[in-house]
């Protein structure tokens, strides 16, 4: 009986050796599509969270999309210029203020311009079979809310400050960039405002300014005015640089006309440049000095270099607007970048 035995084991592994490797399991496939690629609600619910998907060749990018999805959401009237958010962030840069692609709960994004957005984050992330990416951006309308509430109140507090400071200077420089920066923040407050509208009607609610966004538009613009210029430049026979500088200043909202005026002092000159070149060249210099109403120096721009063309006119013509370049984006930069240090003070 126990040959028997034997004998049957035997057979048996002898059949299953004979029967050939056997076929390896499936590879597996990409799993199938969330249900929040098509509907992000079943994740986050409308009457908590305000959402955004986003699709991309990257995770980064399908990222950006998500929350710049969310940010059209919002129909912002009154937005800041990126000029004043940059001066507002750099502004507050001491511990109140942070720019980031992703956020926190309490720092802040820009998404393509469209809106300065807080606490927006990014809840899910998936790729296809074609390698495509998804995500889910979210923002808790309960908890943006009470973010916002609170900035509204800190920036409110700023403003009458600032208000409150101006109404003592004398001063003319100091007076408005005092309200500017009020200004400036002002900005900001009425953007969030806007956006509280619709993340939380009942919070939107709350908010009680202490302070006329209008007037104190109105009151910059009038001590902006009172910020009055006067412009000379030497070695610009052909009036080509003056006319740009008091371009500029207009542009900025002060005045050209009016007694003890801020000085602009300009000095330029356009030198033809003979080189062993077909081309022609013409060098130019730059140097001009922004003094205040006191005598004391505001700032300065200072450039040299050469332009060339096939023909001498042309040269200097593309010298004068380099020059002319120079001083319509460096003088307000620096104009700007002196009130905001002022207002630090």
């Amino acid at each position: 009986m126990q040959r028997m035995l034997l004998l049957i084991l035997v057979v048996l592994m002898i059949l299953v050796a004979c029967t050939g490797p056997q076929k390896s399991d499936p590879k597996p496939t990409p799993s199938s599509k969330p249900d929040w690629v098509d509907n992000p609600t079943v994740l986050y619910p409308a009457t908590r969270y305000l959402t955004g998907v986003g699709i991309g060749s990257s995770r980064e990018a399908a990222n950006s999309f998500a929350m710049g999805n969310i940010s059209k959401i919002f129909k912002i009237e009154v937005k800041a210029s990126s000029e004043v958010m940059q001066r507002y962030e750099e502004y507050t840069l001491a511990g109140q203020t942070t720019s980031a692609s992703a956020t926190t709960s309490d720092q802040q994004v820009r998404v393509d311009t469209e809106a300065n957005l807080f606490n927006i984050k990014i809840g899910q992330n998936w790729v296809d079979e074609l390698g495509r990416h998804y995500a889910l951006a979210y923002q808790d309308r309960e908890q943006t809310a009470g973010i916002m509430l609170s900035r509204i109140k800190t920036n409110s507090q700023r403003i009458l400050t600032n208000l409150n400071k101006a109404l003592k200077e004398s001063d003319p420089w100091m007076q408005f960039a005092l309200v500017d920066n009020a200004t400036m923040i002002s900005l900001q407050n009425t953007e969030m405002v806007e956006q509280l509208g619709i993340i939380s009607s009942s919070a939107s609610a709350q908010v009680r300014l202490e302070y006329d966004p209008e007037a104190l538009r109105l009151q910059r613009a009038h001590l902006a005015k009172q910020l009055i210029f006067s412009v000379s430049v030497s070695g610009d026979p052909d009036n080509k640089i003056q006319p740009v500088i008091e371009q500029t200043i207009s542009q900025m909202g002060f005045s050209l006309r009016g007694e003890y005026p801020n000085k602009v002092a300009a000095e330029v000159t356009f030198e033809d440049v003979v080189l062993d070149q077909p081309q022609k060249f013409t060098r130019y210099n730059l140097a001009l000095t922004v003094y205040d109403h006191n005598g004391k120096k505001v700032l300065t721009i200072a450039d040299t270099g050469r332009e060339g063309h096939i023909n001498q006119p042309e040269a200097k013509a593309r010298a004068i607007r380099t020059v002319n370049g120079k001083i319509s984006t460096e003088m307000p930069k620096k104009i700007w970048n002196y009130i905001d240090t002022l207002a630090k003070k």
